[in-house]
C-alpha cells in the first residue's frame, strides 16, 4: 500500500489547481453533455459512499481506510486486494473545492494539466470528458513515477453544486492495457450517484 500512498500524494498535490485561478466567466459546454455519456455498463462491485455521493467499485475491489497515507484526506479509497504485482490498482476520491471555480471544461483541464506537469509524470494528455451522474468531468491521463515505480493514472476533475469539487483518481499497474483501464474508470463513472 505504500506505493499507492506515494501515487496518491503525487496526484493530490496536482490539484492545488494552481488554486487561485479560476474562471469567473460562466461558459457552458453544451456539446460535451451529449458526447460524454458512458459507453460501458455500470460497475457492480462493492458500494463506496459518502454524504455527497456513492459509486460501485470494480468487482472484487475493497474499501480501504487509507491509514497507509495519513496525510491524505480520502473521501473514498478502494483497492484491488488480489493484485499481485506489488502495486494495488485503486480508485480514490479527494475533495478539491477549487475545481468548482472552473465551469469551462477546457479551463479545468488546462489547470489540472498544469498542476500535473510539475510532478513526475510523462505522457500527460487531456482525454475526452466523461459524465458523472449529470456533471461533466475533465479527464487527464498520464504515467506517474513514485517510489521507484511507474503507474498509469486516469483522473476525473468534477464539480457538483456551487462549491464542491472532487478529483477521482484511478491508478493502475502499467501492464494493464489502456483500453481496460479506461473501461474500469468509465464503469465506475456510470455507477456514480450524487446524493443532493
Amino acid at each position: 500500500m505504500s506505493r499507492t500512498r506515494l501515487v496518491a500524494t503525487v496526484l493530490t498535490a496536482s490539484l492545488a489547481l494552481t488554486a487561485c485561478g479560476g474562471n469567473d466567466d460562466k461558459k457552458a459546454d453544451d456539446a460535451t453533455s451529449s458526447d460524454s455519456a458512458p459507453a460501458v455498463a455500470a460497475s457492480t462491485g462493492e458500494e463506496q459512499s459518502t454524504s455527497d455521493f456513492s459509486f460501485n467499485a470494480p468487482d472484487g475491489w475493497k474499501a480501504n481506510d487509507g491509514s497507509a497515507a495519513p496525510s491524505i484526506n480520502f473521501e473514498v479509497l478502494a483497492i484491488d486486494p488480489d493484485d499481485k504485482d506489488g502495486f494495488s490498482d485503486n480508485v480514490n476520491v479527494v475533495s478539491e473545492p477549487a475545481i468548482a471555480r472552473y465551469d469551462d471544461l477546457d479551463d479545468r483541464a488546462k489547470a489540472a494539466e498544469k498542476g500535473l506537469a510539475g510532478l513526475q509524470t510523462e505522457g500527460l494528455k487531456v482525454d475526452e470528458p466523461v459524465t458523472v451522474d449529470g456533471e461533466d468531468a475533465a479527464v487527464i491521463s498520464a504515467t506517474a513515477t513514485a517510489g521507484g515505480g511507474q503507474y498509469d493514472i486516469i483522473q476525473y476533475y468534477v464539480s457538483h453544486g456551487d462549491d464542491k469539487g472532487y478529483v477521482v483518481t484511478f491508478s493502475f499497474s502499467t501492464d494493464r492495457p489502456e483500453a481496460e483501464q479506461q473501461e474500469i474508470a468509465q464503469s465506475v463513472a456510470a455507477s456514480w450517484k450524487w446524493k443532493s
